[in-house]
């Protein structure tokens, strides 16, 4: 999915300008999802009858775009128009917060079939990013956060392996049964090593691998760029 949108990223920069296309994109894009999701339930049997389509339904590329116009929208709403001065200035920021924290915790436990999950949880983070962007403090926007910012790309190519370790000892599935309360505990919990260890591993290959990778890779390009033109 990742890669297949990297191969769209120059159609898109051509194509979107300013919110407004960004928006009519994303509104095209939903609608093709929400119908190719319908044939997929209808007609994957043909192509896959030994399997549930599910996994396909939630992960194919259709499905994920809007994720990423969502993005792309987030970036005209902050960059080119300032919404988060407006949101700041009209006292809306502290409501959007109160709103989050409650359908963090609760909405998670609803059966929802009409918003796919990437949708929701990427809803919730413009607007949460929304919300950083406002309020403008340290509360979120600390050498810690910033710090976990610079190493990302890092922890995001390490955290699937970082997962799967530390699912090790503390599997998932031992929790089925449990109250939801129990549940959120257990996953907390898991949550918060799986992301200081890939944060301490994160932040080795950053300064051994990546750092050195993009200087490498700068010096290809310069030398590239220096050569005469024939």
């Amino acid at each position: 999915v990742e890669v297949t949108f990297y191969l769209l990223v120059p159609w898109l920069f051509l194509w979107i300008k300013n919110l407004r296309m960004a928006l009519w994109v994303l509104i095209a894009v939903v609608i093709l999802a929400l119908i190719f999701d319908r044939l997929i339930a209808s007609y994957a049997y043909l192509v896959f009858p030994d399997h549930s389509p599910r996994s396909f339904r939630e992960f194919n590329f259709v499905r994920q775009l809007p994720v990423f116009l969502m993005g792309v929208s987030l970036y005209f709403l902050l960059a080119k128009h300032n919404l988060e001065k407006w949101l700041a200035d009209n006292n809306y920021t502290y409501m959007m917060l109160v709103v989050l924290l409650l359908a963090f915790v609760f909405l998670p436990y609803t059966d929802n079939v009409y918003i796919p999950t990437s949708w929701f949880y990427s809803i919730m983070f413009v607007l949460f990013s929304l919300v950083i962007a406002g309020l403008n403090g340290r509360a979120f926007v600390n050498p810690v956060i910033c710090g976990l910012g610079k190493i990302s790309f890092s922890g995001y190519i390490s955290h699937f392996f970082i997962v799967d370790v530390v699912a090790l000892y503390f599997p998932l599935d031992e929790m089925r049964g449990f109250s939801e309360f129990s549940v959120t505990l257990y996953v907390l919990v898991f949550i918060f090593i799986a992301v200081l260890v890939t944060a301490l591993f994160s932040t080795v290959t950053y300064k051994y691998i990546e750092r050195p990778g993009i200087a490498l890779g700068n010096t290809i390009i310069g030398a590239l760029e220096r050569r005469p033109r024939v």
